[in-house]
């Protein structure tokens, strides 16, 4: 019954996807011929269908209630102070470069196991992982 399901919500998507395969390929066919017209024809972009309205003059804008004010110019600024040139450096007295730190030593590699199954292994890493979090020494 499960496998009987499992085909039929196969067969529905597989269905979704053709028709929207076919439509699209319909969309761009229409396309592709109505630009070939185009083309054909010697036009850039299609002639309008509307008549052109009759021009009517613009409406004059109503006049404002409120005269416009004239703000007055900022005042000038003051000029700036020349900014004094930066302090010659300091001369410091050479120091003896400090050695590099040691390297860190290396990592410890741990052994790997024989394959064991899988629940077994997973209960492992799990309670390694908690002794991790808790600082306890779970599996000793």
């Amino acid at each position: 019954v499960e496998a009987g399901m499992y085909l039929l919500i196969l067969k529905m998507i597989l269905d979704s996807a053709k028709a929207v395969t076919k439509f699209t390929l319909l969309f761009l066919n229409n396309r592709r011929k109505a630009l070939q017209r185009a083309l054909l024809a010697g036009e850039k972009k299609k002639k309008p269908t509307k008549k052109p309205k009759e021009e009517t003059p613009p409406e004059p804008e109503p006049e404002l209630e409120m005269p416009l004010v004239e703000t007055p110019p900022p005042p000038p600024t003051p000029p700036r102070e020349p900014t004094p040139p930066p302090p010659p450096p300091v001369e410091e007295e050479e120091e003896e470069p400090e050695p590099p730190p040691p390297p860190p030593p290396p990592r410890k590699r741990r052994a790997r196991r024989p394959e064991v199954d899988g629940l077994r292994l997973i209960v492992d890493n799990s309670l390694r992982l908690a002794s991790r979090r808790n600082n306890e020494d779970v599996l000793d």
